[in-house]
């Protein structure tokens, strides 16, 4: 397979199901598997923790996330580790890598967005996940994929960006912060671009470019909507924070 074919995530030659009936003798899929619901994305048997499914998950969303993500949709849908599932333990290793080189390190008070971040990083990557499917569904109407089935390909794609950047962030963790942290934003927006680019299979200059700038725009609007409610975030929580500190400084108070 060459480098063109490696980058653009082009497909194998999957089995033809040249026979009829409801699982293919060949490969013993289903032959007629139906649109992703909810409970395909929730749900999660404990036999794929036990079997190859989760290292099968982890080498083929690094080596080829587009057909992995396509195998999983239209396919076997066991071939991946549940997204919901995937995404969750992403977001945990990526946390415990960010305790681990902050050390005792806290949100300064006038930080609102350190301290949503903090509390409500989880729901703020979901969020981050819908958007993503949103755009690129109204804009890739072609791919024939629905909201569900987009949501899926970004959760794995976000998912495995945090890994990415997680493991970048423990190797680089003696490197000078900016230098690092560059290096940590640019390898996960290649990843993220090239990903995107091989699970919609988009081909040609122009659509290509698209795609980039599309996810340049998405990313912008998810920071500058993050930043907006990291304002309200602090507003709120300053009162509550005030009237809390309150009786333990007067009870702290000297006597006059």
């Amino acid at each position: 397979m060459g480098w063109r074919s490696t980058i653009l995530g082009e497909d194998e030659s999957p089995c033809q199901h040249p026979n009829p009936g409801k699982y293919c003798p060949d490969c013993g899929l289903l032959m007629d598997l139906p649109r992703l619901r909810a409970e395909d994305i929730f749900s999660s048997s404990p036999a794929a923790w036990q079997e190859k499914s989760f290292r099968r998950t982890l080498s083929g969303l690094i080596l080829r996330p587009g057909p992995a993500i396509r195998t999983y949709l239209f396919q076997n849908r066991s071939y991946l580790v549940k997204p919901a599932t995937y995404l969750l333990l992403a977001l945990a290793f990526r946390v415990w890598v960010d305790h681990l080189l902050s050390g005792t390190e806290t949100c300064a008070a006038t930080d609102g967005f350190c301290q949503m971040w903090a509390e409500e990083g989880t729901s703020l990557r979901f969020v981050q996940i819908g958007l993503f499917a949103l755009v690129y569904r109204m804009a890739f109407r072609k791919a024939g994929l629905n909201l569900w089935e987009y949501g899926v390909g970004f959760s794995y794609i976000i998912a495995q960006a945090s890994i990415i950047a997680g493991v970048l962030s423990l190797l680089l963790a003696f490197a000078e912060p900016l230098t690092a942290g560059l290096v940590v934003l640019a390898a996960q927006s290649v990843y993220m671009i090239l990903a995107t680019i091989q699970f919609l299979q988009i081909r040609g200059r122009g659509s290509i470019l698209g795609a980039v700038l599309l996810g340049a725009v998405t990313v912008i609007l998810y920071v500058a909507g993050v930043m907006a409610l990291a304002d309200i975030w602090l507003d709120d929580t300053a009162p509550a924070a005030a009237d809390s500190a309150a009786p333990a400084a007067s009870v702290a108070a000297p006597p006059q």
